[in-house]
């Protein structure tokens, strides 16, 4: 999955990057260790689309992920 990352272009990387960073940021849980998971999370849904495997998204794990966030912006 690192190969993946070190493929993408700087501009795909930040366009994927700062908004996860944002999100985060604004719950005041910006960390590296956390953008990192949820990059990683991001990447591993591209290598299994690669070899045709069922994704995280796939399955609907984005949903509980925004509705988190909905929940502590609520709650915030």
């Amino acid at each position: 999955m690192h190969a993946i990352i070190e493929a993408m272009s700087m501009a795909r990387l930040t366009r994927i990057v700062v908004p996860i960073y944002e999100n985060y940021e604004e719950m005041g849980m910006a960390d590296d260790g956390y953008v990192a998971d949820s990059l990683m999370m991001i990447v591993l849904a591209l290598y299994q689309t690669e070899i045709g495997e069922e994704t995280i998204y796939d399955i609907g794990w984005t949903s509980y992920l925004e509705d988190y966030f909905r929940v502590r912006a609520a709650i915030a």
